[in-house]
């Protein structure tokens, strides 16, 4: 299992998809799945601000206002099965960038 899929699991089983929750809990969620003591917990943010930035861009989190968050159903599909998620996710993410390209080639043929 890896951390993501671990922070995941923390996440649907603390809060489920109904419950918001805020940046320091997400924080602590990766720090106790990289088996650090929660005991030793100091929420920082540096390079933990990264993975939860990726996970709001890929649709796992939804951040609702500043500080606060909620697992979408895709982040609660992903606590299980990751793989699946990851395609659904690569998925998105190439028709994204075909209509992203689409788009742009369709503007530049205007002029």
């Amino acid at each position: 299992m890896t951390i993501k899929q671990k922070i995941f699991m923390s996440l649907q089983e603390k809060y489920r998809l109904t419950h918001s929750f805020k940046l320091e809990d997400i924080r602590k969620a990766i720090w106790i799945a990289q088996n650090k003591n929660p005991k030793e917990f100091f929420n920082k943010q540096g390079y933990y601000m990264v993975a939860i930035i990726g996970y709001v861009e890929d649709k796992l989190l939804e951040r609702s206002s500043k500080n606060t968050y909620y697992l979408t159903p895709r982040g609660a599909k992903y606590a299980h099965f990751p793989n699946e998620t990851n395609k659904e996710i690569r998925e998105s993410k190439k028709k994204f960038l075909a209509n992203k390209n689409k788009a742009k080639h369709l503007f530049t043929n205007l002029n």
